[in-house]
C-alpha cells in the first residue's frame, strides 16, 4: 500500500478506509510520498499497526520520510511502535 502525501484533515478518512479494506493480510506500506501529517493521520497508522499486532499479521512501514519520523518522535514514539509482527 502506498500512502498519499497528505495524511491530515480530511484525508485521514481515506486512509482509515484504506487500512479497514487491507485487514487480515500482511502489509507493507510504502511511506515515501508523505509531506504532510497531522495527530489524526498517526493515530490511524499506529491504530492499524496495533490492529495487525492483535490479529496476529505483519505490517512494516518503509521509506519513512523525516516530515513522518519527526510527527512521530513529537507524540513520544519510534518508527517500531509503527510496526507489527506475524504472518
Amino acid at each position: 500500500m502506498k500512502l498519499k502525501e497528505d495524511l491530515a484533515g480530511p484525508q485521514s478518512a481515506a486512509l482509515f478506509d484504506a487500512f479497514r479494506e487491507a485487514r487480515g493480510k500482511p502489509l507493507v506500506v510504502d511511506a515515501s510520498a508523505v509531506r504532510k501529517v497531522d495527530t489524526p493521520g498517526l493515530e490511524i497508522c499506529l491504530s492499524a499497526a496495533r490492529t495487525w499486532r492483535s490479529d496476529g499479521k505483519a505490517l512494516r512501514y518503509e521509506n519513512i520520510p523525516d516530515v513522518l519520523d519527526s510527527a512521530i518522535q513529537t507524540i513520544g514514539l519510534t518508527s517500531d511502535d509503527f510496526q507489527a509482527e506475524g504472518d
